[in-house]
């Protein structure tokens, strides 16, 4: 029989990637001006991190398989606390990035691990139950992350986040040894990578589980965009200090999770595509009202934050609607199309963010425009799918 491991261990799994993506969020004004490198580099902190994220999902699946669940997850979280470690003593732009592509290994491994040893070792009620608890936990995370960033690094400089994730690290991986049971089961049927592989090329050939991953890589990093060079405008522009963009930012992570929750509500009354559609078409707006105000008053500190919180909330619910509708495209391959969409995604997300974020040079007006572009394209490719599926994606 397979032992259940503790829920406070599986919720706290749940920490590493919310906590080490939003806490540096604060500071990246911060360690362009320490560094002295362009901020164009220093944003590959978040949209570098959210690659190597999308990239280890992958592979953590079938190695858990392969190998067990808690070898994987011990070295996932001996990664994670080396990452942590060594970036708390870097000075360079290219160990920093280095460094937190190692935090976001293990962090992946934390995030998928926490489910599977859910669904492994509990009936389908106590799953679904435990699986709610684990996405809480998450937004517990994303919530506590900015502010505790802003004020350690008003406090003890920016090193002190990494040495923060080191200490959630080391906690994790000690209550880990101790606590978690390996929970694979005994005569699980190992998958082939041949077999894998060929399941992911099935996908992505469904245009359902395309378009929908399209548009929600499209409309989650055009988001991006303004959150990664924000930091550097409230900071620059408007002289804030990093404690109080820490809280800003607590404020922008309520905003996303509101967001989630609103969409989750009229999701009764409306199919997943319309919409979908319908928030594509209203963050396009918003950016385009942006770069409006933006020709007409230049960056003005309420109009930067009210449509930074504006494409937050709209964007949880594309990121939101357009992963789960890609995730049932096929009831037969459930696990496999989980895995890959979620990759997918984050790291398109992480590519429009790093693109978008290359284009800002103290100057809002591009990157902006860069948005609008991205948004106008998953606006238009997701449009011509519902057109071509309109039976389909009726409304209720």
């Amino acid at each position: 029989m397979i032992r259940r491991p503790p829920l406070f261990l599986v919720l706290l799994l749940a920490l590493p990637t919310p906590f080490a993506m939003g806490i540096i969020v604060p500071s990246l004004g911060t360690i362009s001006k320490d560094l002295s490198v362009p901020y164009a580099l220093v944003q590959l902190l978040v949209t570098g991190f959210l690659l190597g994220m999308g990239l280890m999902v992958l592979v953590i699946g079938p190695l858990t398989d392969w190998l067990g669940r808690r070898p994987v997850l011990l070295t996932g979280l001996a990664i994670f606390v080396a990452g942590s470690l060594l970036g708390s003593f870097s000075d360079s732009i290219q160990g920093l990035v280095f460094f937190r592509l190692l935090q976001s290994a293990g962090a992946a491994a934390c995030t998928v691990i926490s489910i599977i040893v859910t669904r492994d070792s509990c009936d389908d009620a106590t799953a679904r139950r435990n699986i709610t608890y684990i996405m809480a936990a998450t937004e517990v995370g994303v919530l506590i992350s900015t502010p505790i960033g802003g004020h350690l690094a008003m406090l003890a400089g920016w090193h002190s986040i990494f040495a923060a994730t080191t200490v959630l690290g080391v906690i994790l991986l000690v209550a880990s040894i101790a606590f978690l049971p390996e929970t694979r089961p005994l005569m699980i049927d190992k998958p082939g990578f041949f077999a894998l592989f060929s399941n992911y090329r099935k996908l992505i050939r469904k245009p359902v589980f395309f378009s929908n991953v399209l548009a929600a890589a499209l409309g989650g990093g055009s988001g991006l965009i303004l959150l990664v060079v924000t930091p550097s405008i409230l900071e620059n522009n408007f002289h804030i200090n990093v404690a109080r963009v820490g809280d800003l930012f607590m404020l922008n992570s309520m905003v996303y999770v509101l967001g989630a929750m609103v969409v989750l509500r009229f999701e009764r009354f409306v199919s997943p595509g319309p919409l979908l559609m319908g928030l594509l078409s209203i963050s396009l707006f918003i950016c385009l009202a942006f770069i409006v105000l933006l020709l007409g008053f230049g960056p003005l500190f309420w109009t930067v934050l009210i449509s930074l919180y504006a494409l937050s909330s709209v964007r949880a619910g594309i990121l939101a609607l357009g992963t789960t509708a890609a995730i049932s495209s096929d009831l037969n391959m459930t696990g496999t199309a989980s895995g890959l969409a979620n990759s997918l995604i984050s790291i398109l997300t992480a590519v429009i963010g790093a693109c978008g974020g290359a284009f800002y040079a103290g100057n809002l007006l591009p990157p902006a425009l860069f948005m609008a572009v991205c948004l106008g394209i998953g606006f238009s490719a997701y449009g011509a799918f519902l057109f071509r599926n309109q039976s389909r994606y009726a409304l209720k």
